[in-house]
């Protein structure tokens, strides 16, 4: 049998894996906010895998958080389901080159809208923005879900957005803090039949991605890695596979 080196092991997983529902968590301190979150969202998805529609009584959708709380990560997770299913689906972010295509001709060509960080958005394309806004109002095959920093009430752009943003659904995300990712990493690890060290969960999270989905990730692989080098799931092998130094 031939043993993938650790070099190997490590190209697959310094690339974090593809952002979905499933391998979100939502940090427990604040679990109200976010597990509602996720079931609208799931229900959405399972609207375009059944009709290829979405909820019409929906048209907006907005997700507010600090960096690293999972808003790119849901966006992200959704607009690939959305492909996933065939939906008609545009991915926008402040500079992105695709504003320019957002109308096609006065009609708006897509039925999902993710606006990613609509804080950093430019005047030009805040305007582009509200007059989508304006079609999601009156046209219910259009779905908007964005994302920003701060609630509507602080967010720096014009009031008309904001009070757009504020009639539709509000979601508030918050950071995983290191300890519930310490129990996440166990309780996943847990679920793989694995029994890992106390000082691994906290060492990773010091020297690898601080991001939840890419550390399950590199439990994944050093599970892989200890079956086939038959070797224990110790500091040691980590340290290994990751050819980095304590």
């Amino acid at each position: 049998m031939t043993i993938k080196q650790p070099s190997q092991f490590t190209l697959d997983i310094l690339v974090s894996p593809q952002p979905t529902l499933e391998n979100f968590v939502v940090a427990k301190n604040h679990a109200q906010h976010g597990i509602e979150l996720i079931e609208v969202l799931k229900r959405q998805t399972t609207l375009w895998q059944t009709s290829g529609h979405h909820d019409p009584e929906l048209e907006i959708i907005y997700i507010w958080g600090p960096t690293g709380s999972g808003k790119s990560h849901l966006l992200k997770a959704l607009h690939h389901q959305a492909q996933q299913n065939d939906i008609n689906a545009l991915f926008l972010q402040a500079g992105s080159s695709l504003w320019s295509y957002l109308e096609y001709g006065n009609v708006f060509v897509h039925r999902v809208y993710f606006i990613d960080n609509v804080d950093q958005l430019n005047p030009n394309e805040q305007s582009s923005f509200f007059r989508l806004l304006i079609e999601a109002k009156e046209n219910e095959e259009i779905l908007i879900i964005a994302t920003g920093s701060e609630s509507v009430h602080g967010l720096s752009l014009r009031t008309d957005i904001s009070s757009r943003l504020a009639s539709g659904l509000n979601f508030q995300l918050h950071i995983l803090q290191d300890n519930e990712k310490i129990v996440a990493i166990n309780e996943f690890s847990l679920a793989r039949g694995l029994h890992i060290p106390k000082d691994i969960a906290p060492w990773l999270i010091q020297h690898f991605h601080r991001d939840l989905p890419s550390l399950l990730s590199l439990i994944e692989a050093l599970d892989h890695y200890s079956l086939q080098s038959k070797r224990a799931i110790t500091l040691p092998l980590v340290r290994d596979l990751l050819k980095t130094t304590s």
